[in-house]
């Protein structure tokens, strides 16, 4: 119900769904391109771990204890970036992290979809 917040109501809700798990990993809705293989990637990193692609910061994300914590203090139109301060695992040759905002983004992502088929 509070979409309209921004991104950091939808991770606030999800962390606070999750709140006795003891790490969460999220991922965003409009990177459909990363796989399984990336998330599986994540199941052994601690928290605070990030997935980059090229270097670019992207998701999976490890969440722990600390971080859900702080999660719950987010506002507006922003994630966890800010409090992430675990290591960045390059991801880049399991998928990519291309998220999708405009039709121009979803005609790329059709491109590198077709190319993998």
């Amino acid at each position: 119900p509070d979409w309209a917040s921004g991104q950091s109501a939808s991770l606030r809700r999800g962390v606070a769904a999750l709140s006795d798990a003891s790490k969460v990993i999220v991922t965003l809705g409009d990177e459909p391109l990363i796989s399984p293989s990336a998330i599986r990637r994540f199941v052994e990193q601690p928290p605070g771990a990030r997935a980059v692609y090229g270097g670019r910061p992207g998701h999976p994300v490890v969440l722990g204890p600390a971080e859900m914590a702080a999660v719950a203090r987010l506002t507006g139109d922003r994630g966890a970036r800010e409090i992430l301060g675990g290591p960045a695992v390059e991801c880049s040759d399991l998928c990519s992290g291309r998220d999708v905002d405009t039709m121009e983004d979803l005609e790329v992502l059709g491109d590198e979809a077709r190319a993998v088929l």
